[in-house]
């Protein structure tokens, strides 16, 4: 029974609207390296990070201190915003962020369900750095919550679930913001 551990990325030196795939903070810098002493003794694992910026350098410290690539898995990635404006991009995910799964287009369910399958299918114990919404699609799955925006984790959280032949369970909640 592999555990998974996402790990949410860095604050990052932009946010969604200003940017399509900003770096990491002075701040977020210095959570990559916090997380990494966090996780360093995990050595058996598999490192994984979504391809966008500021996921990538959260897992470059942990990288390093493994002296290993993390490799880039494109399902763990943010949900996706293709055709929106960058100016649009806030309004976009606030009214993506009040949705259901059950409401959302084809393009985020079909994401939404491949992000599922990447977790499911993985057979060796596995740290993701990936992104708010990614955490919350497990999170609902585990809990049978269909809302978009279950749980508010905070910039280098880490979930740990457990994945029993393709079943989730929760091990930890990671930090989260109260909402």
């Amino acid at each position: 029974m592999p555990e998974i551990i996402m790990v949410r990325h860095g604050q990052a030196s932009a946010n969604f609207r200003e940017s399509a795939d900003p770096c990491l903070s002075d701040l977020g810098r210095n959570q990559a390296r916090q997380v990494a002493a966090r996780l360093e003794d995990l050595v058996d694992y598999d490192l994984f990070t979504s391809p966008l910026k500021r996921a990538q350098e959260t897992a470059a410290p942990l990288a390093k201190k493994w002296s290993r690539q993390a490799i880039l898995e494109p399902r763990v990635s943010e949900i996706p915003s293709e055709g929106v404006a960058l100016a649009d991009r806030g309004e976009w995910l606030t009214k993506i962020m009040s949705l259901r799964w059950s409401s959302v287009d084809g393009v985020r369910k079909l994401w939404r369900e491949e992000l599922l399958q990447c977790v499911i299918q993985a057979d060796t114990p596995r740290i993701y750095f990936s992104h708010f919404i990614s955490i919350n699609v497990l999170v609902g799955a585990v809990t049978g919550d269909d809302r978009v925006v279950c749980t508010y984790p905070k910039n280098t959280s880490m979930f740990r679930f457990c994945n029993d032949g393709g079943e989730l369970s929760i091990l930890e909640v990671g930090d989260c913001k109260h909402h």
